[in-house]
């Protein structure tokens, strides 16, 4: 009798005994580029990257990349995976004191191009534009306009600065950047919308793809 209490206690203690657990593997850090014009989705992106439990790396000098995927507006490269997580508009922006109401297209297409040099009250215009390599100014080119004589904005922040402290001055930059330092200046019926996408070699999976649809449904609230 005391043979068979022995045996089913042992099996019982065996029972109890926890199976050791598998090693975990550590998943390598997500390497995600955002472009200037979309700095103002490091905030969500940082809490998506939290709710989804992935650790995202920064590889804004090299968006490009293999396995990196470059947050952007407008087209992707031939070739590349792009997902649509939104759209953002790129708007022409002015001094605050800046009386001018709105521009015509054509107004608009004359003052940075450098054809049309004055205010109707005869100050000269002093136009900004940022690099070509951004992608707002690629923006802009895809709407019609062209430049021709423009100071040089290095980023939206410089672009933002140069504009509000100066009241003969224009530029442009994605809507989102602006703020009261400045004014938005409507241009008649010629609006600079551009999509913003996620881009990368290859359609991300898992953890990634379900950053992006994160991303997705902040940008769309």
């Amino acid at each position: 009798m005391s043979r068979i209490v022995l045996v089913v206690l042992a099996l019982v203690l065996a029972a109890c005994q926890s199976t050791p657990a598998a090693p975990v593997t550590p998943q390598p850090p997500l390497k995600v580029a955002v472009s200037p014009s979309l700095t103002w989705l490091e905030g969500d992106l940082a809490a998506c990257a939290a709710s989804e439990g992935i650790a995202v790396q920064r590889a804004d000098d090299d968006p490009a990349s293999p396995g990196v995927i470059a947050l952007q507006l407008g087209a992707p490269q031939n070739g590349r995976f792009a997902a649509v997580l939104g759209q953002e508009k790129v708007v022409v922006i002015v001094h605050p004191d800046n009386p001018q109401p709105e521009l015509t297209r054509d107004d608009a297409l004359a003052i940075f191009s450098g054809r049309q040099k004055s205010w109707p009250d005869g100050t000269e215009i002093l136009v900004w534009g940022l690099p070509e390599t951004s992608d707002a100014h690629t923006a802009m080119l895809t709407a019609g306009f062209s430049f021709a004589g423009a100071g040089l904005a290095a980023s939206p922040q410089a672009m933002l600065h140069a504009v509000a402290s100066d009241p003969a001055a224009i530029g442009y930059l994605p809507a989102r950047w602006a703020d009261v330092s400045v004014r938005a200046l409507e241009i008649i019926a010629m609006p600079v919308e551009a999509p913003i996408l996620a881009v990368s070699a290859q359609e991300p999976q898992g953890g990634a793809r379900a950053l992006l649809v994160c991303l997705q449904e902040k940008i769309g609230r």
